[in-house]
């Protein structure tokens, strides 16, 4: 039984290759398409509630400034 180091460090093989080279746009496309749905998701919750968005960003950007203080 080979011990996972040796599998790991392991060539590619070409057929595995071309999966993993078809696998990627795919997720790139899956992953723009996550980001365009939480921000439209984000947009919309802002434009419905801006006063809850705006307490939200004041006091995350309140606890960034008070840890990045710096004394």
């Amino acid at each position: 039984m080979p011990s996972s180091a040796s599998t790991a460090n392991a060539p590619l093989s070409s057929s595995r290759l071309q999966q993993v080279s078809r696998q990627e746009p795919e997720q790139q496309e899956d992953f723009s398409e996550l980001v365009s749905d939480v921000s439209a998701a984000v947009q919309r919750y802002c434009s419905r509630r801006p006063r809850v968005a705006a307490g939200c960003l004041f006091t995350l950007g309140f606890i960034v400034g008070w840890k990045m203080r710096p004394w």
